[in-house]
């Protein structure tokens, strides 16, 4: 028997036209399409249906728009029967596949080699009525994003060479434009989130640790003087109405970050929260559970009830100096502490649940509880640098 492979998420949609949301999962490199689409009823989230063989998707005011590695076709969007159909060329990569309703346009992204196709990546458009093919534009390597201009009258791509990506403005046949100048994008070269709102195309774009999200104009595509300071996201997406950004990452609990573009960071939702760490206190019939984003679960070990629930500020997306060991609990039963390591290190008052945060101070900490002593276990990378740990006062931490 072969191995079992999960499948994993690959793309994930709402419908502006009719409470769907659509979700495509399976293996992207998969020789032959290994990909399927389930479509969800947005007000109950029940599945309503799954379609398999389908690479991307794109919803339509009249249409659901769908495309594999060798077919373009048009569903009635309740009935889901195919209404139009466009047989394509094979190619083994076909995405994003994405709707200019304005314009009648359709563009959907396609490379890898096929049966007699050059390895390259292009943008093809199609008539979004009939399915006819249009044009097409060659991308430089990989094609990365498409997205529709707010005027319905420019394509802005990013496409990379495999080390820069850079910013293209099309129009709506994806004929390259020479004004506005395409941009290079600074430090990124896969993986390049974008996002259209109020005129502006914003951009992640940069390398660790100053990863930025920088807005250009459309109009011309210069770069705004500001930008914001962030974790590289995997997704972004903007809301029309309050013209706020969304960045989405799939590891530090799953969080869901929302940005003013001109203020940063402004709340901050996780969706898939893991336990960092846990410690007995058997003398107190306590458990102590810390999750990702800092809550603390405090437990009675009879019956597993919850005593309390403390909000500690610790979390493992906190700052660029992200740490493996950061999040782990230390008790001291002796002087009433629990200890949380991060950057900075926290303490929590075990009788009265109280939070001291120590600034400049980080590691792990572990109690001694025989002495006035605690130690303190730095970050390091083991292969380049020399390991520490500390001996500090447990007064004070210094």
């Amino acid at each position: 028997m072969g191995e079992y492979s999960a499948p994993d998420p690959l793309d994930i949609q709402a419908d502006p036209y009719r409470p769907r949301l659509y979700a495509l999962w399976g293996d992207r490199y998969a020789d032959t399409p290994d990909s399927r689409l389930t479509i969800i009823d947005a007000e109950t989230l029940a599945v309503v249906d799954t379609l398999s063989g389908v690479e991307a998707v794109a919803p339509g005011p009249d249409y659901l728009y769908l495309a594999n590695d060798t077919r373009l076709w048009a569903v009635d969007p309740v009935s889901l029967t195919a209404q139009k159909s466009q047989k394509l060329a094979r190619r083994k990569y076909n995405e994003p596949l994405v709707l200019n309703p304005r314009a009648n346009r359709l563009y959907l992204g396609r490379g890898g080699a096929g049966e007699e196709q050059a390895p390259g990546w292009s943008l093809d458009v199609f008539d979004a009525q009939t399915l006819a093919p249009l044009g097409s534009y060659p991308a430089v390597d990989k094609l990365l994003q498409v997205v529709v201009g707010e005027d319905s009258e420019s394509v802005y791509i990013v496409e990379t060479d495999g080390h820069q990506a850079t910013l293209r403005a099309l129009d709506v046949d994806a004929n390259q434009l020479d004004d506005p100048a395409p941009v290079v994008l600074e430090g990124a070269s896969y993986d390049v989130p974008l996002a259209v709102v109020d005129k502006i195309i914003y951009v992640c774009q940069g390398e660790y640790p100053s990863y930025q999200l920088r807005g250009f104009t459309l109009a011309d595509l210069s770069p705004l003087p500001d930008a914001v300071t962030i974790r590289k996201p995997e997704e972004m997406a903007a809301d029309p109405v309050t013209g706020l950004l969304y960045v989405v990452y799939s590891n530090f609990g799953g969080p869901v970050l929302a940005i003013d573009p001109a203020a940063g960071p402004v709340q901050m939702a996780f969706t898939a929260l893991r336990v960092r760490d846990a410690v007995v206190d058997p003398e107190e019939g306590r458990l102590y559970v810390l999750d990702e984003a800092g809550t603390l679960q405090v437990l009675d070990t009879a019956d597993h009830s919850q005593v309390a629930r403390v909000d500690t500020g610790f979390s493992v997306f906190g700052g660029y100096d992200y740490y493996g060991g950061y999040g782990q609990l230390s008790l001291d039963p002796g002087r009433h502490r629990l200890y949380i390591g991060g950057d900075p290190i926290r303490t929590v008052d075990t009788d009265t649940l109280e939070v001291t945060v120590h600034p400049g101070v980080r590691g792990q900490v572990t109690a001694d509880p025989t002495t006035d002593r605690v130690y303190l276990t730095l970050p390091c990378d083991c292969r380049t640098d020399q390991c520490n740990t500390l001996v500090a006062k447990a007064d004070t931490l210094t």
